[in-house]
């Protein structure tokens, strides 16, 4: 696994009990650009979503991969790294929030695009599928943030989007 990244709360800081939510994201890179959804916001998200219980992590992303972008010939290659977020539960604040999110590198098998079938609030959210520089993402989730009341996923994004960054460069 090549990144690791705690954001939030520490294990030190933890007083009550975790739910947890597994999560699976997508680093799809072709020709120096890196295939994101772009929200209505201006910020760029990973591909991908909750596993489903009884569903391996890499049914999950290629779902995730073609609800979200319209690309169904996703093939799931390596885990690249690991993002756990951890905080009081917004909805019951007896309880912490643990999402851990599993970055796998990806690629297309084709390019052909079907409808994307998004969930209510990906709708809101205006998810469109981009094709982007990793500099420029991160500097429009950069700008993104301080417009967005909830953004602690696009911390989340830009680490490992600056992770991919020194990857690619010590390729």
């Amino acid at each position: 696994m090549a990144f690791y990244k705690l954001l939030g709360l520490s294990d030190t800081n933890i007083d009550r009990q975790i739910k947890i939510r597994e999560a699976v994201r997508a680093i799809i890179i072709q020709d120096d650009l890196i295939l994101l959804l772009q929200t209505i916001t201006g910020g760029y998200k990973f591909p991908g979503g909750g596993v489903e219980e009884g569903e391996a992590c890499t049914e999950a992303l290629i779902r995730e991969v073609a609800e979200e972008t319209g690309y169904t010939s996703c093939r799931v290659k390596e885990k690249a790294g690991e993002v756990v977020e951890r905080r009081i539960d917004e909805y019951d604040d007896r309880f912490i929030f643990q999402m851990n999110s599993h970055f796998y590198i990806c690629e297309l098998n084709d390019f052909a695009l079907a409808a994307q079938q998004l969930d209510t609030y990906e709708a809101e959210l205006g998810f469109i599928p981009k094709w982007v520089a990793i500099d420029e993402a991160i500097e429009e989730n950069k700008k993104a943030i301080g417009k967005i009341k909830n953004h602690t996923w696009l911390k989340r994004e830009n680490f490992v989007l600056e992770e991919l960054k020194v990857m690619l460069i010590n390729h």
